[in-house]
């Protein structure tokens, strides 16, 4: 019955424990609750991460009513940080901001590299949508101008140099300072040389 249930796969007890944790979501939810665990992979262990960077990047959350926009997106992404906080799969609050511990985030990193291009694909998409954010001068612009160096260096792509890629041209040549400081500490000193 086990192998049944875990589809003859060998899983690591942390991931045995996620499992159990989502399927007792409600089934309205558990799409964007399941969608909303696996993108959270982009936030750096133990980031205290603000709702706001969360609203941020909800346009990735796929499939589920989360991705809706508006004011409806919104409540959906409350409904499904409170579920993971309440699943203890997230730790935190609303008003202080939300973390994972390290084995969670473990789990969640690897449901990212199932996604297609995996969690660099999904950390490039998150990166363009937090410079908008900041761009639009919306409530996510203190996290992203002092967080943005995280999902800068886990957008850099294998084997494609620096002054070929346009996302990370675009963050070291952003008219903001702090957006150009983060993209530095991200890219790194050598890199950039």
């Amino acid at each position: 019955l086990l192998q049944d249930e875990l589809g003859g796969e060998a899983q690591s007890v942390e991931e045995r424990v996620v499992t159990a944790s989502l399927r007792v979501v409600p089934s309205a939810l558990r799409t964007g609750v399941e969608e909303l665990f696996t993108v959270f992979a982009i936030f750096a262990e133990d980031a205290v991460v603000p709702d706001t960077a969360i609203d941020a990047i909800a346009p990735l959350i796929r499939g589920s009513a989360v991705a809706a926009g508006g004011a409806k997106q919104k409540r959906h992404v409350r409904q499904a940080l409170q579920q993971l906080l309440k699943g203890s799969l997230l730790r935190g609050s609303m008003d202080s901001g939300v973390s994972a511990h390290d084995l969670v985030r473990d789990c969640m990193v690897r449901r990212a590299e199932t996604r297609e291009g995996g969690l660099c694909a999904l950390q490039r998409e998150a990166t363009d949508l937090l410079l908008a954010a900041f761009d639009a001068s919306g409530a996510a612009t203190s996290y992203v101008s002092s967080s943005l160096h995280w999902h800068v260096r886990q957008a850099q792509q294998q084997g494609v140099a620096l002054h070929t890629d346009a996302l990370l041209k675009r963050v070291l040549t952003h008219e903001s300072g702090d957006v150009r400081k983060q993209g530095a500490v991200g890219i790194g000193v050598d890199q950039l040389r």
